[in-house]
């Protein structure tokens, strides 16, 4: 790991200034502190540095389970056109730099030692390109070197003060062409408010998700790798919010949601698509709104998670060996038009002859409820969502937020026993971060009103589906056998983008139109007209304009190793969501939301994944440093 992907992760933090503290170091000429602007380099955060506080020790600093390590080539004409590292020093060892976050801190440690000179230049040449550092003087501190630092920190955190111009100039052109959009659609033809309606709730969605830094991936990988709760307590806020504004939607009669079959095969499904969005550093929504960030490897897992997906919808060959018979005799007997080739390809054979055999539950049907109101209210608000929730919340206040509650209080002198101080540590841990839980909040009440909405303009049209719509307006090409596109009427990923690259390789001269997943429903329809599909563009767009506001938005290249996870986890989290009929958003948060018994057990299996994955890049960046470590010795 590097000091890139560091500044990659910390910008998955819900936090504006982060604190950074280099450990000293015995025989070090300089102050390690110097790696800090380097780091800024690839962070949109705002990295402070004290001197005047000891630096932490133990096991929170060398036994970090994220590490990275600072390196830096000088160019060839300072050192007379050799190559070595660190500024030419030959008494330089690049050493570990474990980074670790512990109750909101980040520690981000570097080691080594150069002459003071050349120190001071490195420093200097860095602070032209860009440095936001504040830097807290001490008579321990490395002098000039570290006065020129803040002196320069003073003219840049002048430069940062409210919006950027250029930032706020392009967060008005992108509203303005969503709203240029819907006013000359509509003017075409009302029919096109249907597609509006979807634009503007991605809008929301995306500034949601930038605003709160809301990740699934980062959930799972805080809790699991540093034990921070912050994000999986923001997805629990708006999973019940959520829930709450739908049943009033679902007792009024005006859902368009529709339950899944539940079974195993939904837990298997999450450890994929777990194991996948760990792998690439994000879940299916959240690289959505990373690429409207900048970060070009989101981009990447974006396109990874839709061609897989594309492909593997009509994939079949060797694949139908792998299929068994049963499956292959349950699909053929579903009596599915013949224009589909249900008996050729591995997804539609799992689908039709396995998945679709699966029972169907809510918990409002489970408990026998009876009654529209007590039914949303009982059965899939409380029991579906607020109980399971609660108890969730409870195991990560134990095992992950506790023990460094009480002791915080133990140090400050307060009371640190008794139920009122766990009562009152539970709630801090559930209000320890106002971003993401505003985020979650708002996320959960849009999420219900788009369904409301979507709802109230199909009655008001007289259809169900967009595919009505597009047949009237003469558009045919695309729709499926049933006369129907993807059209869920709530949020959903990834199967629209699927959609994008699906039609692209349709009109490359793949014939992919007679397999279940775009063949029978979802369609390939062209995605200036995907209603779902405009939903993703105006979520990424919505995550640019916040990020624009914040000025959080920054072009973040990729490295061959980080193009290399995100493929290979993109692919995953492409076919995992196949296998569940869904991603983090379709299979499991609004599953939830919505009491569908299935929802908890992809995320059951989310959760799994998440852990091997985390388990797995541990043991994959031991192994790497090691290595680079054993190089540096010879």
């Amino acid at each position: 790991m590097n000091l890139q992907q560091a500044g990659e992760y910390l910008d998955t933090l819900d936090a504006v200034e982060v604190e950074v503290v280099a450990l000293q170091q015995r025989q070090a000429a300089i102050n390690p502190a110097v790696s800090v602007p380097r780091l800024d380099l690839y962070t949109s955060k705002r990295p402070i540095v004290r001197l005047d506080k000891p630096a932490p020790a133990g096991p929170h600093a060398d036994e970090s389970s994220l590490r990275f390590t600072w390196e830096y080539r000088s160019p060839e004409y300072y050192d007379g056109g050799g190559r070595r590292w660190w500024w030419s020093s030959p008494t330089m060892r690049p050493s570990l730099c474990p980074m670790a976050l512990h109750n909101g801190s980040s520690i981000v440690v570097c080691r080594g030692s150069l002459s003071g000179q050349k120190m001071f230049l490195g420093i200097k040449l860095l602070l032209k390109r860009t440095c936001r550092c504040i830097i807290h003087k001490s008579d321990r501190g490395i002098g000039g070197a570290m006065e020129a630092v803040a002196k320069m920190e003073g003219i840049a955190a002048s430069k940062q003060v409210g919006v950027a111009r250029s930032n706020q100039v392009w967060a008005y052109v992108i509203i303005g062409f969503l709203t240029l959009l819907t006013m000359a659609s509509y003017a075409v033809h009302e029919y096109y408010i249907y597609v509006a309606a979807y634009i503007w709730f991605g809008f929301v969605y995306g500034m949601c998700l930038q605003y709160g830094r809301f990740c699934f991936s980062s959930a799972f990988r805080d809790l699991f790798a540093v034990g921070v709760p912050r994000m999986a307590v923001g997805i629990m806020i708006a999973m019940i919010l959520f829930g709450a504004v739908s049943a009033f939607v679902t007792a009024t009669g005006n859902s368009t949601y529709h339950a899944a079959p539940y079974g195993w095969h939904a837990v298997i499904a999450g450890v994929v698509f777990g194991v996948g969005m760990v792998l690439t550093g994000g879940c299916a929504s959240g690289s959505l709104y990373k690429a409207g960030e900048g970060n070009v490897t989101a981009m990447l897992v974006v396109v990874s998670i839709s061609t897989s997906l594309a492909i593997f919808a009509d994939i079949g060959g060797w694949l139908n060996a792998l299929v068994p018979n049963s499956w292959h005799e349950s699909a053929l007997a579903k009596g599915l038009p013949a224009e589909l080739t249900v008996g050729d390809g591995w997804l539609d054979q799992y689908l039709a002859g396995h998945v679709w055999n699966q029972p169907i539950l809510t918990y409002s049907e489970w408990l026998g409820l009876t009654g529209p109101w007590v039914s949303a209210y009982v059965g899939s608000v409380l029991v579906g969502i607020v109980l399971p929730a609660s108890v969730l919340l409870v195991v990560v206040y134990v095992i992950w937020y506790r023990k460094g509650y009480l002791r915080k209080r133990a140090e400050e002198g307060k009371q640190h026993e008794g139920f009122a101080t766990e009562l009152t540590g539970y709630w801090s841990m559930i209000a320890a971060s106002k971003r993401t839980a505003i985020a979650g909040l708002i996320l959960g009440i849009a999420a219900g009103l788009h369904m409301y909405v979507m709802n109230g303009i199909q009655l008001k049209f007289g259809v169900q589906n967009f595919g009505s719509i597009l047949k009237e307006l003469g558009y045919t090409a695309g729709l499926s056998y049933k006369g129907t596109v993807f059209d869920p009427g709530y949020w959903y990923v990834t199967t629209q983008e699927a959609q994008w690259f699906g039609w692209l390789f349709n009109k490359l001269g793949w014939d992919n139109t007679h397999n279940i997943f775009f063949g029978y429903e979802n369609g390939l329809p062209n995605p200036l007209l995907n209603p779902a599909g405009w939903m993703s563009i105006a979520l990424i767009c919505g995550a640019a304009v916040m990020a624009l506001l914040n000025n959080e938005f920054k072009w973040k290249k990729t490295s061959p190793e980080l193009a290399m996870w995100a493929i290979i986890g993109g692919t995953l989290m492409g076919i995992g969501s196949r296998l569940g009929l869904g991603c983090n958003v379709g299979a499991f948060f609004v599953r939830v939301s919505q009491g569908d018994v299935s929802g908890w057990l992809f995320g059951i299996g989310m959760v799994g994944g998440a852990y091997l994955g985390v388990k797995f890049f541990n043991w994959w960046t031991e192994r790497k440093m090691a290595r680079e470590m054993a190089a540096f010795e010879l």
